[in-house]
């Protein structure tokens, strides 16, 4: 958990199950206006995150541009006599409300640099893959937060489990299992 000026995050990792997660989050949500000070109205958004993590010493940039965009037009360039991928972190937000205030983000975080590139040596740090739920206030919401976390939370397992495990997690875990 961390509490800064403007800003109160939590987080739970590899929670044996998801509701000992929402446990906590809802635990904390129903602290922070006694404790805190915050209340709804001073809220600006609410977030969601699901994250996932894939270990692997190797040229990260080069396994996404292989496993996500190998028949896309913007991986053209890549065709290019001697060109390596050094930096190839897709990042896709659309909006799942008509008034858009609820967005659903999908960022793929590579961490290989240039130097491992030039010189092979690479770390053993592991690509990170996040779904990003956002729920924008505006005005009062009608719910309590620990209800619209409880909506956002469902919305985001099963964006997981419809989109991003069969569509990101796989391809990206085949292409390493491929290298290794």
């Amino acid at each position: 958990m961390s509490l800064e000026s403007r800003r109160l995050s939590s987080g739970y990792v590899n929670p044996p199950q998801l509701d000992a997660a929402l446990k906590l989050h809802h635990f904390i949500l129903e602290l922070a206006p006694y404790h805190l000070g915050i209340s709804p109205v001073e809220i600006d958004y609410l977030d969601v995150l699901f994250g996932f993590d894939l270990a692997f010493s190797g040229n990260h940039d080069e396994i996404i541009a292989e496993s996500l965009l190998a028949v896309s037009p913007l991986n053209c360039i890549a065709e290019e006599a001697g060109a390596k991928a050094v930096d190839v972190q897709p990042t896709v937000t659309v909006a799942l409300s008509e008034d858009c205030r609820l967005q659903a983000r999908i960022d793929v975080v590579t961490r290989t640099n240039s130097y491992q590139v030039r010189t092979g040596d690479y770390s053993d740090d592991v690509i990170s893959v996040y779904l990003i739920l956002r729920r924008y206030w505006g005005d009062r919401p009608r719910q309590s937060t620990q209800q619209l976390l409880g909506e956002m939370s469902e919305r985001a397992e099963e964006l997981c489990d419809k989109y991003l495990v069969p569509r990101i997690l796989r391809p990206i875990s085949t292409a390493i299992a491929s290298r290794s």
